[in-house]
Protein backbone atom coordinates (compact mmCIF):
# COMPACT_ATOMS: atom_id res chain seq x y z
CA UNK A 1 0.00 0.00 0.00
CA UNK A 2 1.33 3.43 -0.98
CA UNK A 3 0.76 5.73 1.96
CA UNK A 4 1.54 8.78 -0.19
CA UNK A 5 -1.93 8.19 -1.72
CA UNK A 6 -3.52 8.38 1.73
CA UNK A 7 -6.03 11.14 2.47
CA UNK A 8 -7.49 12.00 5.87
CA UNK A 9 -10.65 14.08 5.97
CA UNK A 10 -13.41 14.91 8.41
CA UNK A 11 -16.50 12.78 7.86
CA UNK A 12 -20.05 12.66 9.14
CA UNK A 13 -20.89 10.02 11.78
CA UNK A 14 -23.26 8.35 9.30
CA UNK A 15 -20.73 8.26 6.45
CA UNK A 16 -20.89 4.73 4.95
CA UNK A 17 -17.12 4.30 5.26
CA UNK A 18 -17.18 5.33 8.93
CA UNK A 19 -20.11 3.02 9.68
CA UNK A 20 -18.41 0.00 8.10
CA UNK A 21 -15.14 0.62 9.93
CA UNK A 22 -17.00 1.00 13.25
CA UNK A 23 -18.80 -2.29 12.67
CA UNK A 24 -15.46 -3.95 12.02
CA UNK A 25 -13.98 -2.30 15.12
CA UNK A 26 -16.82 -3.53 17.34
CA UNK A 27 -16.47 -7.07 15.97
CA UNK A 28 -12.74 -6.95 16.67
CA UNK A 29 -13.28 -5.71 20.22
CA UNK A 30 -15.93 -8.34 20.88
CA UNK A 31 -13.48 -11.06 19.86
CA UNK A 32 -10.69 -9.65 22.06
CA UNK A 33 -12.89 -8.85 25.10
CA UNK A 34 -15.77 -11.35 25.09
CA UNK A 35 -16.62 -10.58 28.73
CA UNK A 36 -16.85 -6.81 28.18
CA UNK A 37 -19.35 -5.99 25.44
CA UNK A 38 -18.38 -2.91 23.46
CA UNK A 39 -20.49 0.15 24.31
CA UNK A 40 -18.43 2.71 22.43
CA UNK A 41 -21.30 4.13 20.39
CA UNK A 42 -23.33 4.74 23.55
CA UNK A 43 -20.77 7.31 24.71
CA UNK A 44 -20.53 9.38 21.52
CA UNK A 45 -20.97 13.11 22.14
CA UNK A 46 -23.21 15.17 19.80
CA UNK A 47 -20.16 17.32 18.94
CA UNK A 48 -17.96 14.39 17.98
CA UNK A 49 -15.63 14.87 14.98
CA UNK A 50 -14.85 11.78 12.90
CA UNK A 51 -11.74 11.48 10.74
CA UNK A 52 -11.69 9.06 7.81
CA UNK A 53 -8.51 7.73 6.20
CA UNK A 54 -8.82 6.55 2.61
CA UNK A 55 -6.48 5.14 0.01
CA UNK A 56 -7.66 5.53 -3.59
CA UNK A 57 -11.14 6.22 -2.25
CA UNK A 58 -11.24 3.08 -0.10
CA UNK A 59 -11.82 3.57 3.66
CA UNK A 60 -8.87 2.07 5.54
CA UNK A 61 -9.03 3.73 8.97
CA UNK A 62 -10.89 6.10 11.24
CA UNK A 63 -10.87 7.80 14.61
CA UNK A 64 -12.88 10.46 16.41
CA UNK A 65 -12.36 13.40 18.76
CA UNK A 66 -15.04 14.39 21.23
CA UNK A 67 -15.21 16.79 24.20
CA UNK A 68 -15.11 15.60 27.81
CA UNK A 69 -17.02 17.41 30.58
CA UNK A 70 -13.86 19.02 32.04
CA UNK A 71 -12.80 20.57 28.73
CA UNK A 72 -10.29 17.95 27.64
CA UNK A 73 -10.69 16.09 24.36
CA UNK A 74 -11.03 12.35 24.04
CA UNK A 75 -9.65 10.25 21.21
CA UNK A 76 -11.97 7.37 20.51
CA UNK A 77 -12.92 4.79 17.88
CA UNK A 78 -9.42 4.52 16.37
CA UNK A 79 -9.35 1.58 13.97
CA UNK A 80 -7.27 0.49 10.98
CA UNK A 81 -8.46 -2.17 8.54
CA UNK A 82 -6.35 -5.32 9.01
CA UNK A 83 -4.91 -5.30 5.47
CA UNK A 84 -3.90 -1.64 5.85
CA UNK A 85 -1.90 -2.02 9.06
CA UNK A 86 1.85 -1.53 9.25
CA UNK A 87 1.90 1.51 6.94
CA UNK A 88 1.81 4.33 9.49
CA UNK A 89 -1.88 5.12 9.02
CA UNK A 90 -2.62 4.99 12.75
CA UNK A 91 0.24 7.41 13.43
CA UNK A 92 -1.07 9.86 10.85
CA UNK A 93 -4.64 9.59 12.13
CA UNK A 94 -3.41 10.19 15.67
CA UNK A 95 -1.49 13.30 14.59
CA UNK A 96 -4.53 14.63 12.71
CA UNK A 97 -6.75 13.98 15.74
CA UNK A 98 -4.35 16.00 17.90
CA UNK A 99 -4.40 18.85 15.39
CA UNK A 100 -8.21 18.75 15.39
CA UNK A 101 -8.38 18.81 19.19
CA UNK A 102 -5.86 21.66 19.32
CA UNK A 103 -7.82 23.71 16.77
CA UNK A 104 -10.95 23.22 18.87
CA UNK A 105 -9.15 24.70 21.89
CA UNK A 106 -8.77 21.59 24.04
CA UNK A 107 -5.75 21.78 26.38
CA UNK A 108 -5.37 18.02 26.70
CA UNK A 109 -6.30 14.84 24.88
CA UNK A 110 -7.10 11.53 26.63
CA UNK A 111 -7.86 8.04 25.45
CA UNK A 112 -8.63 4.56 26.62
CA UNK A 113 -7.32 1.32 25.20
CA UNK A 114 -7.22 -2.26 26.41
CA UNK A 115 -4.57 -4.46 27.98
CA UNK A 116 -4.86 -6.79 24.98
CA UNK A 117 -3.81 -3.99 22.59
CA UNK A 118 0.02 -3.86 22.96
CA UNK A 119 0.42 -2.35 19.50
CA UNK A 120 -1.93 0.51 20.45
CA UNK A 121 -0.13 1.08 23.75
CA UNK A 122 3.19 1.22 21.86
CA UNK A 123 1.73 3.72 19.37
CA UNK A 124 0.53 6.06 22.11
CA UNK A 125 3.75 5.77 24.10
CA UNK A 126 5.87 6.63 21.05
CA UNK A 127 3.65 9.65 20.41
CA UNK A 128 4.31 11.03 23.88
CA UNK A 129 1.21 9.91 25.80
CA UNK A 130 1.58 9.25 29.53
CA UNK A 131 -0.39 6.75 31.64
CA UNK A 132 -3.41 8.19 33.41
CA UNK A 133 -5.64 6.75 36.15
CA UNK A 134 -8.92 5.57 34.67
CA UNK A 135 -11.37 8.38 33.99
CA UNK A 136 -15.16 7.86 33.81
CA UNK A 137 -16.42 5.39 32.79
CA UNK A 138 -13.14 3.43 32.90
CA UNK A 139 -12.13 4.00 36.52
CA UNK A 140 -13.25 0.51 37.60
CA UNK A 141 -12.42 -1.45 34.44
CA UNK A 142 -9.49 -3.79 35.05
CA UNK A 143 -8.86 -4.35 31.36
CA UNK A 144 -8.68 -0.64 30.49
CA UNK A 145 -5.56 1.48 30.21
CA UNK A 146 -5.90 5.26 29.95
CA UNK A 147 -3.42 7.80 28.60
CA UNK A 148 -3.13 11.56 28.32
CA UNK A 149 -1.12 14.18 26.44
CA UNK A 150 -1.07 17.98 26.81
CA UNK A 151 -1.84 20.00 23.70
CA UNK A 152 -0.48 23.40 22.66
CA UNK A 153 -2.84 26.32 22.46
CA UNK A 154 -4.11 27.01 18.90
CA UNK A 155 -1.50 28.88 16.89
CA UNK A 156 1.05 28.74 19.69
CA UNK A 157 2.94 25.51 19.08
CA UNK A 158 6.13 27.49 18.43
CA UNK A 159 5.85 30.09 21.17
CA UNK A 160 7.76 30.38 24.41
CA UNK A 161 8.77 27.19 26.20
CA UNK A 162 9.90 27.98 29.76
CA UNK A 163 13.42 26.78 30.44
CA UNK A 164 14.31 26.22 26.76
CA UNK A 165 17.97 26.63 25.79
CA UNK A 166 19.42 25.95 22.33
CA UNK A 167 23.14 25.34 22.02
CA UNK A 168 25.80 23.18 20.44
CA UNK A 169 26.32 19.72 21.94
CA UNK A 170 29.46 17.68 22.53
CA UNK A 171 29.04 13.93 22.20
CA UNK A 172 32.30 13.48 24.10
CA UNK A 173 30.09 13.87 27.17
CA UNK A 174 28.71 10.40 27.94
CA UNK A 175 25.41 11.67 29.35
CA UNK A 176 24.82 13.95 26.36
CA UNK A 177 25.62 11.17 23.89
CA UNK A 178 23.28 8.73 25.65
CA UNK A 179 20.44 11.28 25.68
CA UNK A 180 20.89 12.07 21.98
CA UNK A 181 21.04 8.38 21.05
CA UNK A 182 17.85 7.60 22.98
CA UNK A 183 15.94 10.50 21.42
CA UNK A 184 17.05 9.40 17.96
CA UNK A 185 15.85 5.83 18.47
CA UNK A 186 12.46 6.98 19.75
CA UNK A 187 12.00 9.57 17.00
CA UNK A 188 13.05 7.24 14.18
CA UNK A 189 10.68 4.54 15.48
CA UNK A 190 7.83 7.00 14.90
CA UNK A 191 9.12 7.87 11.43
CA UNK A 192 9.46 4.18 10.58
CA UNK A 193 5.77 3.72 11.25
CA UNK A 194 4.83 6.90 9.39
CA UNK A 195 6.60 5.85 6.20
CA UNK A 196 5.99 2.12 6.54
CA UNK A 197 9.70 1.20 6.47
CA UNK A 198 11.49 -0.34 9.44
CA UNK A 199 14.97 -0.32 7.93
CA UNK A 200 15.96 3.29 8.70
CA UNK A 201 19.74 3.05 9.21
CA UNK A 202 19.77 5.17 12.39
CA UNK A 203 17.48 2.64 14.11
CA UNK A 204 20.30 0.11 13.97
CA UNK A 205 23.07 2.55 14.87
CA UNK A 206 24.87 1.89 18.15
CA UNK A 207 25.83 4.64 20.56
CA UNK A 208 29.49 4.39 19.59
CA UNK A 209 28.68 4.35 15.87
CA UNK A 210 26.69 7.54 16.33
CA UNK A 211 29.46 9.26 18.30
CA UNK A 212 32.07 8.76 15.56
CA UNK A 213 29.92 10.30 12.82
CA UNK A 214 31.63 13.44 11.35
CA UNK A 215 28.78 15.66 12.47
CA UNK A 216 28.15 18.80 14.47
CA UNK A 217 25.25 18.67 16.90
CA UNK A 218 22.81 21.39 18.01
CA UNK A 219 20.45 20.58 20.85
CA UNK A 220 17.34 21.95 22.51
CA UNK A 221 17.18 21.42 26.27
CA UNK A 222 14.34 22.22 28.64
CA UNK A 223 15.39 22.75 32.25
CA UNK A 224 18.66 20.98 31.49
CA UNK A 225 17.13 17.94 29.77
CA UNK A 226 17.86 17.45 26.06
CA UNK A 227 14.57 17.01 24.18
CA UNK A 228 15.55 17.55 20.53
CA UNK A 229 18.58 17.91 18.28
CA UNK A 230 19.76 18.56 14.75
CA UNK A 231 23.02 17.26 13.27
CA UNK A 232 24.84 18.36 10.13
CA UNK A 233 28.13 18.18 8.27
CA UNK A 234 30.08 20.56 6.03
CA UNK A 235 30.20 20.09 2.27
CA UNK A 236 33.23 22.32 1.69
CA UNK A 237 33.49 22.02 -2.06
CA UNK A 238 29.90 23.19 -2.46
CA UNK A 239 29.97 25.82 0.32
CA UNK A 240 26.95 23.97 1.69
CA UNK A 241 25.91 21.98 4.72
CA UNK A 242 24.05 18.68 4.74
CA UNK A 243 21.55 18.09 7.56
CA UNK A 244 21.99 14.47 8.52
CA UNK A 245 19.19 14.17 11.08
CA UNK A 246 16.53 16.17 12.90
CA UNK A 247 15.03 14.41 15.91
CA UNK A 248 12.53 15.46 18.58
CA UNK A 249 11.66 13.26 21.55
CA UNK A 250 8.09 12.05 20.83
CA UNK A 251 6.90 13.40 24.19
CA UNK A 252 7.83 16.87 22.86
CA UNK A 253 6.25 16.58 19.42
CA UNK A 254 4.26 19.54 18.07
CA UNK A 255 5.91 22.12 20.33
CA UNK A 256 7.80 23.84 17.52
CA UNK A 257 11.19 22.47 18.56
CA UNK A 258 12.23 21.20 15.12
CA UNK A 259 11.35 24.62 13.68
CA UNK A 260 13.41 26.40 16.32
CA UNK A 261 16.42 24.18 15.74
CA UNK A 262 16.18 24.53 11.97
CA UNK A 263 15.86 28.30 12.20
CA UNK A 264 18.77 28.54 14.65
CA UNK A 265 20.96 26.45 12.36
CA UNK A 266 20.17 28.34 9.17
CA UNK A 267 20.24 31.87 10.60
CA UNK A 268 22.91 31.68 13.32
CA UNK A 269 25.17 28.67 12.74
CA UNK A 270 25.42 28.63 8.92
CA UNK A 271 23.89 31.95 7.74
CA UNK A 272 23.89 32.41 3.98
CA UNK A 273 25.03 28.84 3.31
CA UNK A 274 23.19 26.42 1.10
CA UNK A 275 21.47 23.74 3.17
CA UNK A 276 20.56 20.24 1.99
CA UNK A 277 18.27 17.77 3.73
CA UNK A 278 16.15 14.73 2.99
CA UNK A 279 13.38 12.83 4.71
CA UNK A 280 10.95 10.00 4.08
CA UNK A 281 8.58 11.15 1.33
CA UNK A 282 5.63 9.90 3.38
CA UNK A 283 6.77 11.70 6.54
CA UNK A 284 4.30 14.54 6.09
CA UNK A 285 5.25 16.49 9.26
CA UNK A 286 8.91 16.62 8.17
CA UNK A 287 8.05 17.50 4.56
CA UNK A 288 5.81 20.33 5.76
CA UNK A 289 8.51 21.54 8.17
CA UNK A 290 11.07 22.01 5.42
CA UNK A 291 8.58 23.60 3.05
CA UNK A 292 7.56 26.12 5.75
CA UNK A 293 11.21 27.09 6.16
CA UNK A 294 11.66 27.83 2.48
CA UNK A 295 13.26 24.58 1.32
CA UNK A 296 12.55 23.57 -2.28
CA UNK A 297 11.95 19.95 -3.16
CA UNK A 298 14.56 18.89 -5.71
CA UNK A 299 13.69 15.25 -6.18
CA UNK A 300 12.51 11.91 -4.87
CA UNK A 301 14.65 8.78 -4.89
CA UNK A 302 14.12 5.17 -3.84
CA UNK A 303 17.49 3.93 -2.56
CA UNK A 304 16.01 0.57 -1.58
CA UNK A 305 12.66 -0.97 -2.47
CA UNK A 306 9.89 0.46 -0.29
CA UNK A 307 11.81 3.54 0.88
CA UNK A 308 11.00 6.80 -0.92
CA UNK A 309 13.21 9.74 0.04
CA UNK A 310 12.23 13.35 -0.64
CA UNK A 311 15.21 15.67 -1.18
CA UNK A 312 15.21 19.39 -0.36
CA UNK A 313 17.57 22.36 -0.63
CA UNK A 314 17.63 25.88 0.74
CA UNK A 315 19.30 28.98 -0.74
CA UNK A 316 19.56 27.71 -4.30
CA UNK A 317 22.17 25.01 -3.72
CA UNK A 318 22.31 21.94 -5.91
CA UNK A 319 23.40 18.47 -5.03
CA UNK A 320 22.36 15.31 -3.33
CA UNK A 321 20.78 15.52 0.08
CA UNK A 322 21.63 13.59 3.21
CA UNK A 323 19.21 11.59 5.31
CA UNK A 324 16.87 13.04 7.93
Amino acid sequence: MATHDLTITEAAPDDPGILQLLRDLDADLAASYPDEPCTGDARLHPDIRFLLAQTDGRPVGCCAVQPLPDGAAELTRLYIAPDARGHGIATRLLAEAERTATALGHPEIRLETGVHRPEAIALYTRAGYAPLPGYPPYQDKQLSRCYTKPLPRPGQSSTRIPGLVIGELSLLDDAVAAAVHGIGLRAYAVEAELIGFAGIPALGESLEEMRVQPLRWLGAAVNGRIVAFIAWQELGEEDAVDIDRVCVDPSWFRRGLASRLLQHLTTEMVPGRAVLVSTGADNRPAVELYERHGFSRIGTVEPVPGLRIAQFRLAGAAGVCGRQ
